[in-house]
């Protein structure tokens, strides 16, 4: 019999991984599908990585410089050590996928066997964390965050089987790249110490003030060289200076916090909410909140509540169940802390989001699977059917956010100049230069992020005077902006400069009502000194722009 039971969860087992390989080879097939394709994210976090093959590569720029220091030293590696093999870094940043989403898978397949021991169960507990990661664009990103699935789920595994070093390793490594839901694992280690005697008040286990010390000295050596680094950024942003800033107001923004009327919504919103996102939030009290408090919080609850009152009528609940209450209470902890020093420690909801995201799933799954577990083993052949008509379409429709330029002409031309060329300009194209080309760009909205005020108002500031050199038609004025910021080349859409306004996005970082046009000096001048055109964006010789006429 165990045997048996040894043999259908190796066959559960790797159905699970089936699935999660159907993701993983879509993710690949579309990520190659162009030369150009980069993750959304990606277009910041890899802006640097020109670097890697040449180590005097964009020395100097601010974006580059901004996000290598917010990219932890773990998260460089591993992008450094590949690149030492002469593996692109945007290559890279694809493979990365799929080993993420298998290692998640495995990791996965263990919580969901320590919690729920029948194959079946687990294999639906497994299941559900799985199709929550990969509705979430987190694990495709080619960021920090990318990494936190798998690690916060080898965290769990240790936690529930008593692995201690396992966990505190999960978590020294989750530190080392994405700090926030590491300090929420490590409350949760701290209250794993806790031990009941009946129903009286909890004492701490053994052993437990050494072992959290360590892990927490462990958490903050990993932590440490990341804050050192993104000193030399501050200050940061403050909840009061939030309110009034036009960056945090505009809805299509990268800092969108504050509502037009100055309300922030701390219970269900991307980046300041409590409640996990998965479902579109938009506010506190929207549809999609309610929909993502019942898939993710409510399980949670349940299942703490029940482990709860089984520990204060005296019975020993299971492992799995007070892990949800950890969790519940660590985010909640957390959260408030992030809340209250808003923004000294990032964004409140990289404490709770991914978090309660994971464990809601996890819990939501275990629910599913005590139901259902009876009645797909009475009815094999009907769960089959509906297993392989729902399960492959929940896998492959993943939220990847995969995207390339408008003009990949545009980039190809940039990728051909000098690796020193500084380029200056107004486009969307701008936003991919950086990571795809290691060009270095002087601003772009895509790259101006606004927490930490020492560089937002220098990106801002170089943004505002770019506009402003775009649309003075004095040459004078225009010569001073490429001679002060050393320019070689100035990219700017064609509408621009036959008078379309700017996009709302640069409106929140420059003053109002500047904009380029047909009398500015750039499009009197323009086509004696185009290097490219398209029917979209020109790319000109800045140099001979400021020539005397």
């Amino acid at each position: 019999m165990r045997r048996l039971r040894l043999r259908t969860a190796t066959v559960w087992q790797l159905g699970l991984i089936v699935l999660t390989g159907l993701t993983a080879g879509l993710f690949l097939i579309r990520a190659f599908a162009g030369r150009f394709i980069i993750q959304d994210d990606a277009r910041q976090f890899l802006a640097w990585t020109a670097r890697l093959r040449d180590p005097g590569a964009m020395a100097g720029d601010l974006v580059a410089d901004y996000f290598h220091a917010v990219s932890p030293p773990l998260f460089r590696l591993a992008f450094a050590l590949p690149a030492m093999a002469g593996i692109d870094p945007l290559v890279t940043a694809k493979l990365l996928v799929p080993l993420l989403l298998i290692a998640s898978a495995l990791a996965a397949w263990r919580v969901a066997t320590a919690i729920a021991p029948r194959p079946i169960a687990a294999f639906i507990t497994a299941t559900c964390a799985m199709l929550a990661i990969i509705h979430e664009d987190g694990i495709f990103s080619a960021t920090p965050r990318a990494f936190f699935a798998p690690l916060f789920l080898f965290f769990l595994d240790g936690l529930l089987r008593q692995r201690r070093i396992q966990a505190v390793i999960a978590l020294a490594l989750l530190a080392a790249i994405y700090p926030a839901p590491a300090l929420v694992g490590l409350t949760m280690l701290g209250l794993s110490r806790l031990r009941w005697q009946g129903s009286s008040i909890p004492r701490l286990a053994p052993g437990t003030i050494a072992f959290v010390a360590a892990a927490t000295i462990a958490v903050a050596l990993a932590v440490l060289p990341l804050r050192q680094e993104t000193q030399r950024w501050t200050p940061n942003v403050t909840l009061a200076e939030a309110r009034t800033m036009p960056v945090f107001m505009a809805p299509e923004g990268r800092g969108n916090l504050v509502e037009a009327d100055r309300r922030m919504h701390w219970l269900c919103s991307d980046r300041l909410g409590f409640v996990p996102s998965v479902v579109n939030c938009h506010g506190d009290v929207s549809r999609g909140a309610l929909i993502d408090i019942a898939l993710f919080i409510l399980p949670v609850l349940l299942l703490s509540a029940r482990a709860l009152q089984h520990r204060w009528r005296g019975v020993i609940p299971d492992a799995g169940g007070l892990m949800f209450a950890q969790a519940f209470v660590a985010a909640a902890i957390w959260w408030t802390i992030a809340a209250a020093m808003a923004f000294d420690l990032h964004l409140p909801g990289r404490y709770s989001q991914p978090v309660l995201g994971l464990l809601g799933a996890l819990a939501l799954g275990r629910i599913l699977g005590a139901l259902l577990a009876d009645p797909i083993e009475r009815h094999p052949a009907i769960a089959t059917a509906l297993g392989l008509l729902l399960l492959p379409a929940g896998f492959l429709t993943p939220k990847m956010r995969l995207l390339s330029p408008d003009d990949d002409g545009a980039i190809a031309r940039i990728a051909a100049l000098p690796p020193a060329t500084r380029i200056a300009g107004i486009g969307d194209t701008l936003d991919f230069v950086p990571a795809l080309t290691g060009r270095a760009v002087l601003a772009t909205a895509e790259h101006a992020i606004p927490y930490q005020l020492g560089y937002f108002r220098a990106a801002s500031r170089r943004m505002a005077d770019s506009v402003a050199a775009l649309a003075t038609p004095n040459r004078t004025a225009f010569a001073d902006f490429v001679h002060g910021y050393r320019i070689d080349v100035i990219a700017v859409d064609r509408d621009l400069l036959a008078g379309k306004p700017l996009a709302p996005r640069y409106a929140t970082l420059i003053a109002p009502g500047l904009s380029p046009g047909p009398t500015s000096w750039v499009a009197t001048h323009a086509n004696a000194c185009r290097l490219y055109e398209s029917r979209t964006l020109l790319l000109l010789d800045a140099k001979c722009l400021v020539r005397p006429v």
